[in-house]
């Protein structure tokens, strides 16, 4: 299994409904840095998994985080699930389903190249 899904895998399981109540927004300010912020939600990296996140472009890791720290900042906390798939690429999409015109979840899905994702 590539590394960045089990990041994905990690992060899903932390971020779903009964669980993402026990984050503390302050853990995914925008003014922290990413790699911080995963270590602070206690989930321990490998050297290729920290490389290969080092590796991601700067905007994405913030847009990232930012969909995140808006998720736990919400009056009713928005589960997030997350999804890696093989690209060319780096890519990020980022979806908000919604109910009676209020948003339920979301969705982040992350493609990176394939060969540096396996990698470790």
């Amino acid at each position: 299994m590539p590394m960045v899904a089990r990041i994905a895998a990690i992060l899903s399981e932390k971020f779903m409904r009964g669980k993402i109540e026990d984050i503390d927004p302050a853990t995914l300010n925008p003014e922290s840095d990413i790699l911080a912020a995963v270590e602070a939600l206690d989930i321990e990296l490998s050297d290729n998994e920290r490389a290969f996140l080092e590796a991601v472009p700067e905007a994405q890791k913030q847009a990232i985080q930012a969909a995140l720290y808006s998720a736990v900042n919400r009056e009713q906390r928005m589960p997030v699930m997350f999804a890696w798939i093989p690209g060319y690429d780096f890519e990020l999409r980022i979806f908000e389903a919604r109910q009676n015109g209020g948003a339920t979840s979301m969705t982040i899905i992350f493609a990176s190249p394939y060969g540096r994702a396996l990698a470790g």
